[in-house]
């Protein structure tokens, strides 16, 4: 892929207390997903944790068709209401470490699959978010 259809995203999330390693179990599982059905690109994600312990994952869609393609499938929403179950999707602007032009991240190892293996390094994900959600947040049932 030359990258003209393409489209980086940035994912944050805000697990729940003693949740990061669900967190990234269910981000992993995710991803798989988004990829097997080639939603996402190969190009290696940037997963880190932020001084406040958010979990910022960076990677790139196959193109903007793609994202819209992850909002309308059911077994998609799914495992991202399995993930949200476990963390809150927070907007960029909300997390206080990126405040700053240059922020730093600490960098999360990719989880380890069911047979013990590093999973490839694609493994991250994000899904869009359109101006009417199919999905709620934790933080939307307390609105």
């Amino acid at each position: 892929m030359d990258g003209r259809g393409a489209r980086i995203s940035v994912l944050t999330l805000r697990p729940g207390y003693g949740r990061e390693a669900n967190s990234l179990v269910l981000l992993d599982i995710h991803l798989e997903l988004l990829h097997s059905r080639g939603l996402i690109t190969s190009r290696a994600p940037v997963i880190g944790r932020t001084s406040t312990n958010e979990i910022i994952a960076i990677f790139e869609w196959d193109s903007a068709g793609a994202i819209a393609a992850a909002d309308s499938d059911p077994t998609v929403l799914r495992n991202m209401r399995a993930l949200l179950a476990v963390a809150d999707l927070v907007a960029l602007t909300d997390v206080v470490s990126t405040s700053e032009p240059f922020f730093e991240l600490a960098p999360l190892a990719a989880p380890t699959g069911a047979a013990g293996q590093l999973n490839s390094p694609w493994r991250a994900v994000h899904l869009s978010v359109p101006s009417q959600r199919p999905f709620q947040t934790r933080a939307d049932e307390h609105r």
